[in-house]
């Protein structure tokens, strides 16, 4: 037997030995390594090891069941954010084979979920989540929607994802903060769930942005984004834009808008009411410019008033 083998043994005999203190720290230390050894060792010996750890467990009274199953739920997340999806998935396997929890299913089906397109694991993640879903627990739900909606995929999932989202209880039980963290590591699928937070009333407000910003994003960034959810929230006028005004992204999403704005007198009049209320300097750019041809002498002098007394910069078409 080799040095290593006989250090893992003895330290799994001490661990079996007194394994209800999970919550201490140290105990924890040692059972993640324990994991980690069992996981990614082949030998004979070290799978015997991780059957006599689990066993043990198994024989161990309900408590220390759940208290094992929670503890590998806990180092499961530490290792799914430090970038080891296949040891997580391991550890949350382990987790749900011990008791039968909605939250220890939902976060097995999470990691299966964002592995990739697996066919092999569509019908387990749909097992592992429905009790949930009937319970409308929200990380479920949501978890569910993505599913139809980004794995899935076909014009009816993005329907069903539609129907689940609006299922949502108002109480989120921390669902949006989850995939607001998300959005703001710049992940589509954060920006998703809080397009349908929004698109059902159950949030009022993202700092992620405004629904129709959301949807804007949605449109550019994932392939399959349905026209019918994309055109209930569209920007088709300045005022639309006016409403995503405390985006994070709203100067880019005006200078789009307007860079497509149509020269017309109708445009015009949509400008110079929206100038009139809002200190908006590309608004004033394109009236100056672009538009200028369109203004009466009047509006054309009182636009080139109200610039200087707001902004210190030269009137746009003179050198700046």
């Amino acid at each position: 037997m080799s040095t290593d083998i006989a250090k893992l043994n003895k330290r799994v005999e001490r661990f079996c030995g007194s394994p209800s203190p999970l919550f201490f720290e140290e105990a924890q230390i040692l059972l993640k390594e324990l994991l980690m050894a069992f996981c990614y060792e082949e030998d004979f010996l070290r799978r015997n090891k991780l059957k006599q750890l689990l066993g043990m467990i198994r024989r161990s009274s309900e408590t220390d069941v759940s208290t094992y199953a929670h503890v590998l739920h806990s180092i499961a997340f530490e290792e799914y954010e430090a970038g080891d999806p296949d040891f997580a998935e391991y550890l949350f396997r382990s987790a749900c084979d011990l008791v039968d929890d909605n939250s220890l299913n939902n976060n097995l089906a999470y990691v299966l979920r964002r592995k990739g397109d697996d066919p092999l694991n569509s019908c387990e993640i749909i097992t592992l989540l429905l009790p949930g879903v009937q319970e409308r627990e929200p990380f479920c739900l949501i978890n569910m929607g993505l599913f139809f909606a980004l794995r899935l995929s076909a014009p009816h999932d993005w329907r069903i994802a539609d129907d689940l989202f609006a299922l949502l209880p108002n109480e989120l039980n921390g669902a949006d903060s989850w995939w607001e963290k998300l959005g703001k590591n710049n992940e589509s699928e954060g920006y998703l769930v809080h397009f349908f937070l929004l698109r059902h009333g159950k949030i009022e407000h993202s700092d992620l942005g405004s629904i129709k910003s959301i949807a804007q994003r949605l449109v550019k960034n994932i392939d399959g984004f349905p026209e019918w959810l994309a055109r209930d929230h569209a920007i088709k006028r300045l005022n639309d834009v006016v409403e995503c005004i405390d985006d994070p992204d709203f100067d880019s999403i005006l200078e789009d808008f307007l860079e497509k704005m149509p020269c017309s007198r109708e445009s015009v009049e949509e400008m110079l009411e929206t100038v009139s209320a809002l200190e908006l300097r590309p608004v004033y750019r394109k009236l100056l410019t672009d538009c200028v041809a369109l203004l009466t002498p009047e509006e054309l002098a009182k636009l080139k008033a109200d610039y200087k007394e707001k902004f210190s910069l030269p009137l746009p078409g003179e050198d700046e």
